[in-house]
Parts: structure tokens; sequence; C-alpha cells
């Protein structure tokens, strides 16, 4: 029947179908049993995929890939850095090595920019222990066969300086890395000799415990492994034998020193040695040649500050009774260890000295006398040391946080934004200021002209040191936030050139009014609602200004004035400090009232210049900076002043001038000359006047008599003391002056003015 014929086939169709399946689940446990096994031609893809915490980079690489020589699955460099271009070095260089497999083939160089970073985000986060390795290999990719040198940074911290050899030099130096924060940056320096690459960048997550270390960080690490014999000699053992992917460098012996080795196995999972070196280095060993009781090792070339690790291995079976002790000698007795008994058949023992060695390098291990074999030594690792003091903290946690939001969510593109903002503070971000703390915090942010779009980031809350806030003249919308007023050190703010809207909130209208912050929010008169305070640089706008809102020509005679003092004294209008940040004003005033002028004019000089000309400088600069715009001269006086105060410094560089010459032509005649410094020193502080009372309640009274006097002097108070700067004499005053000394000279009853002396005292006057 046709319906029998129809569930016959069917059930046909379901046996075979049972056996396809049979036969798919024997592949697919076979073909997974391979992949163990090692005998797929991906194996290690997933294995290695999942190698937890490894970052692998191939730099310059278009594409990610399993490395066949190497096990490791590499990427590129998208996602670790936004900057840079990829090149494949010249074909002549293109060889095949084991050892680095394809990492050297191809490049990423950054000839834009002083600084640029590759961004690393570990898993295990920070306060872990990191092996960071950077590989560089020039393979005269740019045709110039000119070998550049630059440095590298980890985080804000220098590390090395990288100089290759040869063109065919392949450049590698470990790094181990305690990061304080959940993200690493890598950075090449670019230091003007030559464009920085980097040919691969790997991270390796370490065990805590391993290279215990109190002084500073571990840069340059090398790792020799000894007393091979496999006759391949230069050659390194790597992941996946050794399990943190350190490379061993095989170097057969040492001086006077002979291999040994073993095919047995060494016992290292059931070890307490949580370093894990490989077997391959373990069943390796060097000791002293015949007729030699001691192991030692120099290196002329490692010099400066090192840290060591020495790894053990007992691969001889020793006979009942017999023993094998030594003691580690390092740097000439720097480190001399207890004698070493505890070395067991096959187990590994490894010791790090937690321990700065300065100077060359070396180290010397003795039998004991009491041993009954040689020293033995399988393997150690040398790194440098960069000294804690040599060290800087990062920027804030927050305030990074904060301007790395701020630079995404407004899509900030500047070259130099990478890595930390503000340390070192030769590469900090431009448009940043930060402050000198030992862990430095962002005081100015500087984003006018930014093109910056959408409502003002509010990130911009969490950067609570923020003293000085310009996002003038970008495309900013929406409301003006509350939250600018509640930044607690914020002193001045500039919004204008947007296109805000709304009410600017009363605590921000309310800190300008109280002068606690210069703020401007519009530009133009257009706008609808016109600054409440007015735009000036903090530090060079007068107090009356930032009190009133008003700005006049005498405002510019301040800001004058300031400029002044800082040319003068060769330091800016603000001084930042550690707690807190000085006014060249608040500086100047009681080096002023001292009448030491070597310590006002700017140290660069080295004391060259002429006291007269300096104190008229100060004095001119004094006259711009009092707090109320009427005691204040009009630009043109000053200008009148200034050209005085050059005539007079000509008109010493003429009469040293002619000193030299009449001192260099006339040897037989004495020069005498008149003590025109002293005499310089007592007109100049007599043309500043300070009255500093005894109770601050007299200070009003005092400032209103000399008001009322016909001194022809306008007096300054601050509150503290009154300065009142002596008016130039004019001639009509310089007459009266003399027929005054002229009648006190006719009445004098014990000395009588002669014409000479008369003629003296007038030109003094």
């Amino acid at each position: 029947m046709p319906i029998k014929i129809i569930m016959d086939d069917a059930l046909d169709s379901v046996l075979v179908l049972k056996a396809w399946l049979v036969v798919v689940l024997v592949i697919g446990i076979l073909g997974n049993w391979k992949l163990v096994k090692g005998d797929n031609e991906h194996v290690g893809r997933k294995l290695v995929d999942h190698v937890p915490g490894f970052i692998s980079i191939d730099c310059g690489a278009t594409k990610d890939y399993l490395d066949d020589d190497t096990g490791i699955f590499y990427k590129s460099d998208t996602g670790f850095i936004d900057t840079g271009t990829n090149s494949n070095i010249s074909p002549e260089y293109q060889i095949s090595n084991h050892d680095y497999g394809r990492q050297i083939r191809n490049l990423r160089s950054f000839p834009r920019g002083k600084k640029n970073c590759y961004t690393l985000k570990p898993e295990q986060g920070k306060n872990s222990n990191y092996l960071i390795r950077p590989f560089f290999y020039y393979g005269n990719y740019d045709n110039n066969n000119k070998i550049p040198k630059f440095d590298v940074y980890v985080g804000v911290n220098y590390m090395y300086t990288v100089e290759l050899n040869d063109v065919d030099f392949t450049f590698l130096a470990d790094i181990i890395h305690v990061p304080t924060s959940d993200i690493i940056y890598v950075c090449l320096i670019n230091t003007g000799f030559g464009i920085p690459f980097i040919s691969a960048l790997e991270l390796r997550p370490l065990d805590k415990s391993l290279y215990p270390f109190d002084f500073g960080a571990l840069t340059k690490g090398w790792r020799f492994d000894l007393g091979t014999t496999t006759g391949r000699q230069e050659y390194f053992i790597r992941y996946k034998n050794d399990v943190y992917d350190r490379m061993w460098y095989t170097y057969s012996t040492l001086s006077d020193s002979v291999p040994i080795n073993t095919t047995s196995v060494i016992d290292i999972q059931n070890s307490n040695d949580s370093y894990q070196l490989p077997s391959e280095v373990l069943r390796t060993a060097v000791q002293p040649s015949s007729g030699y009781h001691s192991l030692s090792f120099s290196n002329l070339k490692r010099t400066g500050n090192s840290y060591v690790c020495f790894h053990f291995a007992e691969i001889a079976k020793l006979m009942q009774g017999k023993k094998r002790e030594f003691i580690i000698n390092v740097n000439g007795g720097s480190y001399i260890s207890e004698p070493i008994t505890d070395l067991h058949y096959l187990k590994p023992l490894s010791i790090c000295l937690n321990q700065i060695f300065e100077g060359q390098f070396n180290f010397v291990i003795n039998a004991t006398a009491g041993s009954d074999l040689p020293p033995i030594l399988n393997a150690f690792e040398v790194y440098n040391v960069i000294s804690q003091f040599d060290l800087f903290n990062p920027t804030d946690s927050r305030d990074v946080a904060a301007i790395v939001d701020i630079k995404q969510t407004s899509r900030i593109s500047r070259e130099d934004w990478q890595a930390d903002p503000c340390v070192p503070i030769k590469y900090s971000w431009s448009g940043l200021t930060c402050s000198s703390d030992d862990t430095p915090r962002i005081i100015s942010l500087n984003l006018s002209s930014s093109k910056l779009t959408g409502e003002i980031p509010i990130s911009l809350s969490n950067l609570t040191a923020l003293q000085y806030l310009d996002l003038s003249y970008n495309e900013l919308t929406g409301n003006i936030p509350e939250f600018l007023a509640q930044l607690p050190n914020l002193m001045t703010l500039n919004l204008s050139g947007n296109q805000l809207n709304g009410s600017v909130p009363e605590a921000l209208i309310q800190k300008s009014r109280d002068g606690s912050l210069v703020f401007t929010a519009f530009a133009t008169e257009n706008d609808s609602h016109v600054s409440t305070r007015p735009a000036g640089t903090f530090g060079y706008l007068d107090p009356e200004s930032q009190s009133s809102g008003n700005l006049n020509k005498k405002s510019d005679v301040y800001s004058f004035g300031i400029i002044l003092f800082e040319l003068i004294t060769g330091r800016p209008a603000i001084m930042r400090g550690r707690e807190k940040n000085t006014h060249i004003l608040d500086w100047v005033y009681p080096v002023i009232e001292s009448g030491d002028i070597g310590s006002i004019v700017d140290p660069r000089l080295q004391g060259e210049f002429y006291t007269n000309s300096a104190w008229k400088a100060v004095e001119i600069a004094m006259s711009c900076i009092p707090s109320t715009a009427i005691q204040r001269p009009d630009m043109s006086q000053v200008l009148v002043e200034l050209k005085e105060c050059l005539a007079l410094e000509m008109a010493n560089g003429r009469s040293q001038t002619t000193a030299t010459e009449v001192n260099e032509t006339t040897t037989s005649i004495p020069l005498i000359m008149p003590s025109m410094e002293l005499q310089s020193d007592i007109a100049a502080l007599a043309r500043l006047a300070i009255t500093q009372c005894f109770s601050k309640w007299n200070i009003k009274a005092i400032e209103k008599a000399i008001v009322g006097s016909d001194l022809g002097m306008t007096p300054n108070n601050d509150g503290e003391v009154i300065r009142l700067t002596l008016p130039q004499l004019t001639s009509e005053r310089r007459k009266e002056f003399l027929k005054t000394v002229a009648k006190l000279a006719e009445g004098g009853k014990e000395k009588k003015l002669s014409e000479d002396i008369a003629k003296d005292l007038s030109s003094d006057l």
C-alpha cells in the first residue's frame, strides 16, 4: 500500500539520520581530541584566546591572527590607539624568526605629536602585577637607513630609552608594573632624534607574590637560562613552556663554568615556588669548572641600580651523606646570603632579593667550607631599578575620569590629549593647567573655540579643584547648569559666544556680585543677557572692576602694572603652590618694603642691572596698581616715566663704557668713582614711603590727613599699611628746596655751607 511504502521510507530515513548523527558526533569528539593533542592546524586559537589576561598586539597589523610560531593570538592596533601610521619593514629584512613570530614584519610609527600612547585595560585591574614587553625592530621601514632614538613611558613615568644597535637589531626589555588605576598607558615620546615606532606590545598578568620590590619600579628585565645543551645558542624559551610568557635567553655557561643537565621531570606543580619556571630552563645548570669553587658573573654594561633573582634546582642525585651548600655574594658584599642548604632533588627554589644594588652589577656564588659539591645555578634575572624618588603620581583619578568623559562626550580631538592629562608636566594636555601637588589636580581648563556642541558636559562638576573655566565661542546649547556654581574653587567662568538660553542661575549671579567669581555669560549686546561681570584674565583684572563690573581705561593701567611686575621679577601673575596660589602683588609688596632690589629683579639677570633704573621700573609698576582707579596715572604718563627709566639705563651703559675705557688707558692714575649705587638706592627707596600703624583703626584717619595736606600725594590704603609714591621733583619744587637749604645754611652757627657744598647739595637734590 502506498501509505506503507511511505512509512517504510521514513523509517529508513530515520535510521540513516541516526547513523549520520553518530558519525558527526564521533568526528566532533575526534576533532576536539585532536585540538587538545595539538594536531589541528588551528591549535591553541580557543585555548590561547582564553589565557587569562593576556594582551598581545601586533603593531601595524591589519587584522587579528593566531601566530604559528609562538602559538599566541595577536590583535591589531584597532581599539588600543588612534594615532600613528602602519608600515612594513623593507623586504631584505623580512626574515622568519621563531622567537618573535610575525611581529617584526610590520610596525606602527608616529610622525605627529610628541606623545603617542597605547591604552591597555587588563582584566585584573589596578594594583595587580603585570609584565609589559614592547618590541622594536626598525628594519629600514622608511628606507632612510637612519635609526631613531626615543623614550618609553608606562603611565606617567619614564622607563627607558630605545636605542637600536643596527637596522636589523631587535630591542626588547621587560617592565614589571603595578598600576594604581584600571587603565595602563604605554607611551612613545619623540625626543627630537627621529620618529618613534613600535613592532609589538604584550602584557602578561603575574602572580602578586612574584618579584617583591618596595623601592620603585623594575625595567629593562633580562633572563638567563644557563647550561643549555641543545646546540642552538642565543634563542628564547617562552610561552607555552612558560605560563607567564617570560622570555628566557639561552646562555650556555658563565666564566670558568661547565654545563650540567638532566632529562628527569622537574616537579613544578607540587612545589611551593610560585615563579613556575619552565622545566626546560630548570633541567639545565652550570657549576664551576674543575679546580674552581665558585660561579661569577659581571656585566660591564649594566650600571646604575639593579634588582636580581636567582633560580635553583638540584638536578644531580647526590650520594648519601653528601651535601651541596653555597653562599650568594652580590656587588662585593652589598648582600651576602646565609648558606643555601635547602636544595632538594628536582625541586625548584627561587630567591629574589628585595634590595637595590648600585653600580656595576656582579655576583659570586661560593661553596661553603663544609660543602661536598660545588655551587650550581640554573637561571637568573636582572632588572634596572627606577628609584621611587624618580617616580611621579598620576593625576587625581576623579579628575582623570571627568576629563576623559568630557573628551569622549564632547568629541574633542586633540593629538596631545592622550594618557594622563597632567603628568609628566612637559607632556600635559593642551588647554589644561594642573596643580603642583603630589597628586596633581586640574585647576584650569580652556576649551574656547573647540567646536563643542550640545549641553555643557555634566562631568565638569567632578573637576572640583577647577579655578578657571573657559567654554567661550563654541556651539553649546541649553541652560546654564546650576552645578557650575557648586564648584568650590572656581574664580573665572567664561561662557560667552555660545547659544545658551534661559536665566542665569541665581547662585552664579550672587558669586559674581560678591566678587568671588569673574563671570561672563554672553558676548554681545544682541544676546539675551549681558555679562554680569567684566571679562578678564584672572590675576590681571583690578579689584575695583571686579567688584563694580565697570571697565575703563584705568583698568588697563592696572593690568599693565601687573605685566610690568611680571617683566621685572620674571614671575607669573599667579604663582601656583601646593597649598595655595599666590598673586604677584602679595609676593612683591613685602620684598619692596625690605628694600632689597636684588630679590625683586628677575634672578636670570644674575645681578647684571642698574639699581637706579630697576627701582624706577618698580615705582612705575607700583603707580599702576592702586586699588582705586582714580589713583592710577594715565597710560600717557606711564609712557613718559618708562622713557625716563630707559634713559637712565642707557646713561648708565654709556658711563660704564667710558669708565672701562678710562681704566684701560689710564693705568698710572687711580680711578676714583663716586658711590652712585648707594646714592641711587637711597634715592629710589625715598620714592616709596610705607606707613604701618600700631593700630589698624588709625589707618583711615592717617589717610584722610595725607589727602587733606598739600603734599600732592595720593595714599594707597590696603587695610594693613599705607603706601605713598613720592612724585618726581619739578624744577620749581627743586628751586624751593634750594632756597630753604640756603636759608638754613645762612642761619647755621657752627657751619656755613660753602659754595661748593651748596653746588653738590643742589646737584643731589
